[in-house]
């Protein structure tokens, strides 16, 4: 009978409490309030330094959420000498030269330039190709497989990629139609001075 009387005791202090908006976690009267700790603490502002992300080394980029990182190629050299330059596959000389030209590299020519060597002419900025004294450049048709081929329509876009004052000079010299194939056209050194290409530093 005394379990029943406190029992009724407790549920009418109960009910006081909500009548008068006491919430159902306040605490009692002198005690504090119980709660969970956040999920989340700050970063205290003097251990800021010690958490900060480590920063990727200069040059070095992130390639994807899983891949390491890793260096990108290094630039093309911002200076090039040239000192024999003997030609060969006319795709590769233009990815060589559309890379200086990107780069603005200033292009030192200290010696022979073959064949498709001299397309660095139509790719190559005037002020920054240089002609040392004895370099010249030695033009010629573009040839077939069998070199005895005269390659008309390559012959004509490669003579249509060289800048201006080239393509006078192969004109007065002949045309690119009479390009030889065996031999070569050559622009001394001070045929290249004559047309504006500045002379190299000794």
């Amino acid at each position: 009978m005394k379990g029943l009387f406190t029992l009724g005791i407790y549920i009418a202090i109960g009910i006081t409490g909500a009548a008068f908006g006491q919430a159902a976690d306040e605490p009692l009267p002198g005690q504090p309030l119980y709660k969970a700790p956040p999920t989340y603490s700050p970063i205290p502002p003097v251990m800021a330094k010690a958490f900060a992300p480590i920063p990727s080394p200069p040059g070095w980029e992130i390639t994807g959420p899983a891949t390491p990182m890793i260096k990108p190629p290094p630039p093309p050299p911002k200076v090039v000498v040239v000192k024999f330059g003997n030609g060969g596959r006319i795709d590769e000389h233009r990815a060589t030269f559309e890379g200086y030209s990107r780069n603005k590299a200033r292009v030192e020519l200290r010696g022979p330039c073959y064949s498709a060597c001299t397309l660095m002419l139509g790719y190559v900025e005037r002020e920054n190709l240089c002609t040392a004294p004895g370099a010249f450049m030695a033009l010629h048709a573009v040839r077939g497989e069998h070199f005895h081929q005269f390659m008309v329509a390559e012959t004509r876009k490669m003579y249509e990629t060289y800048p201006p004052e080239i393509r006078r000079w192969i004109d007065h010299s002949g045309g690119w139609h009479n390009l030889p194939i065996d031999g070569f056209w050559t622009m001394y050194d001070h045929s290249l001075w004559a047309l504006g290409y500045p002379k190299c530093a000794p």
